[in-house]
């Protein structure tokens, strides 16, 4: 879209939120369209390279300003939409929201980056402020790109705020509804029929109560594993009940061979990804578009208000007095409940796991980076890969607080973009379904982060401020639940689907795969007959290096 006078450009992917309040700001702007597209040029014109700090919403866009020369490039402030980029050899500035539209250009050859295929293995994705290429870059959340002059200059418009430890209880409860009401109903605002992704969790009930105190027809949608463990349609059943919604579901095996659907993955993600729930996304966004083409859901609450059970341990390593010298101790307590297997929900694995965080690790983030890894520094040693520690290239952007607000807030800027908005995102947008997240709202985000910590989670309780504000409206079996994730069941699959199986012996048990050329073929035997995420993560690389051209 171009601005009236022709000098201004603008391609943009994404949603402006309460584009339509906005708007009726901007006064000096001579409209011609009613697009929330054009909304952004007007915020350029009336504010020049700052626009940014005042555009809500998700987006990934660039504006080429033909008077002054300039491209300004900007992506929003959690990672919602993707930007990525790379030079020409003649000095080409070639972008797009796909790796393969840039690959496309024929420009680039792209060279794999060893150090991303390691925090893959070890994260189950890429870290959000690089890609899977050393020679094609991505534009991190939260930051502008201006290229003038063959010149790019980067520099971060936003930053999360400080924690306001003056709240009261009662001002944050009023706060936080507010909030959230006000970002569903920013959310609901379309021209085609919406939907929410009801997983049954808090979250995502949360969104439905809101919207259905005004949304008359709503459709709701939720997945089912036929495992009973991590089965909650029930609890999705029970909400749609009571709300009166138009509920639809879809269970695990209703859909072609599992072999198909990872084929499948390999051309919807550019880049490699295990989280399990890739192909549940993505079957479920395809039942949603056959009945709406925006659907809301409750990802980014989670980081936002303390909602994993795996956050609990940091409750206690800030609040018991765990005394240095026990440090031999934690850490073998802690190893002898990995072995036997030990519900991380128990409070023993909390304070032994509180112990060893806060005796083992000069801070909790370091400590938070080893929780997540699906394979240890032995297993990364026999990998032959460069095992560089996750702190060297990641640099938090705020102060540290030596408390969980640290830990929660890492989340934010690493497994939120890196993980969390790359599955919503590329599963929903393959069937052509705009996916919303409500919590990441940037008002109501805003207030999420400068809320103290004893607001979100403590020894007992997760998500507080959410139970406080919204728990009236929940059904009574919802109000006392634990915090289940959406995760498939990857051991059962590995086991004892006969396509999967198929897979691995056709890209784990072939020494001439692609794999091999990265990592030995006899080191990774024993973690492919584990049968776990190991195994998990080496199926997903390998498929994908088989289904994109790579050059060393």
């Amino acid at each position: 879209m171009f601005s009236p006078d022709g000098h201004v450009g603008i391609v943009f992917n994404g949603e402006v939120y309460g584009y339509r309040e906005i708007k009726q700001k901007l006064t000096d702007y001579q409209f011609r369209t009613a697009s929330d597209t054009e909304v952004i040029l007007a915020l350029y014109e009336k504010y020049g390279e700052d626009f940014l700090n005042n555009l809500p919403g998700m987006f990934s866009l660039a504006i080429w300003d033909d008077r002054k020369q300039k491209l300004i490039c900007g992506r929003d402030r959690f990672g919602e939409k993707p930007f990525y980029y790379t030079w020409g050899p003649k000095g080409e500035f070639i972008f797009g929201s796909e790796l393969k539209a840039i690959l496309a250009s024929g420009l680039v050859n792209p060279e794999l980056d060893p150090a991303m295929v390691a925090f893959f293995l070890k994260h189950l994705y890429v870290q959000p402020d690089h890609t899977i290429y050393r020679n094609v870059f991505t534009l991190s959340p939260g930051h502008r790109l201006v290229l003038h002059n063959g010149e790019a200059k980067i520099d971060r418009y936003w930053s999360m705020p400080a924690s306001d430890q003056s709240i009261s209880l009662t001002e944050a409860v009023e706060g936080f509804r507010r909030l959230l009401t006000q970002a569903v109903r920013r959310q609901f605002v379309a021209d085609v029929p919406v939907g929410v992704f009801l997983s049954g969790g808090l979250d995502s009930s949360t969104i439905v109560a809101v919207a259905r105190d005004y949304v008359q027809d709503l459709n709701t949608f939720s997945f089912g594993f036929r495992d009973n463990g991590t089965n909650e349609m029930h609890f999705a059943g029970e909400v749609a009940r009571l709300f009166r919604t138009n509920h639809h579901q879809l269970y695990e095996g209703d859909h072609e061979p599992l072999s198909d659907l990872l084929l499948k993955m390999q051309e919807v993600y550019d880049e490699p990804s295990a989280d399990s729930a890739n192909v549940p996304t993505y079957l479920i966004s395809r039942l949603a578009r056959q009945y709406v083409k925006v659907v809301l859901t409750g990802e980014g609450a989670d980081e936002l208000l303390g909602g994993y059970v795996a956050y609990r341990p940091f409750v206690y390593a800030n609040s018991l007095p765990f005394p240095r010298a026990l440090k031999g101790f934690f850490r073998h307590a802690a190893d002898d409940l990995k072995k036997r297997g030990i519900d991380r929900d128990s409070k023993l694995y909390q304070v032994i796991f509180g112990g060893f965080y806060k005796t083992n690790f000069q801070d909790l983030r370091q400590a938070h980076f080893l929780r997540t890894k699906a394979f240890n520094e032995i297993e990364m040693a026999a990998l032959g890969l460069p095992n560089m520690p996750e702190l060297d290239f990641y640099k938090p952007s705020w102060p540290l607080s030596g408390t969980i607000e640290d830990v929660l807030r890492v989340d934010l800027e690493n497994f939120l973009p890196g993980d969390i908005n790359v599955k919503s995102d590329r599963a929903s947008m393959a069937h052509g379904l705009e996916l919303r997240l409500p919590f990441l709202d940037m008002d109501l985000a805003s207030f999420c982060l400068s809320l103290p910590s004893r607001f979100k989670v403590d020894r007992h309780t997760d998500k507080m401020i959410l139970r406080r504000s919204f728990e009236n409206k929940w059904p009574p079996a919802l109000r006392q639940r634990p915090k289940h994730g959406f995760v498939a069941p990857i051991k059962r699959w590995l086991m004892t689907d006969t396509s999967v199986r198929s897979l691995v012996d056709a890209y784990l048990n072939d020494p001439n795969k692609r794999l091999f050329n990265l990592i030995p073929f006899s080191a990774v035997r024993p973690m492919i007959r584990a049968n776990d995420y190991r195994t998990w993560a080496l199926l997903e690389l390998s498929l994908w290096l088989e289904s994109r051209p790579v050059y060393n």
